[in-house]
């Protein structure tokens, strides 16, 4: 005996699927954007080498190449 589905059951299948088809009606994409819709901005400080005396970070030294760089992200609403 096969374990597999016969070429019968297969066929039969493959109709009921054909014949409920019609009935599921698709849909529209919708492409409509919601206006509530906020994303962040960021903005990627590096003065790695450059003598510009850095502002934008108040916070303690760590006295390596990190202090060159900064990841700034500001939501605005």
């Amino acid at each position: 005996m096969s374990a597999g589905p016969s070429r019968r059951e297969v066929v039969q299948a493959g109709g009921a699927a054909a014949a409920v088809a019609p009935f599921l009606g698709a849909k529209a994409a919708g492409a409509e954007m919601d206006k509530k819709a906020i994303a962040p901005v960021i903005t990627i400080f590096d003065h790695r080498g450059c003598d510009r005396i850095t502002k934008e970070y108040q916070g303690r030294k760590a006295n390596t190449y990190d202090d060159y760089m900064l990841v700034k992200v500001k939501v605005s609403v």
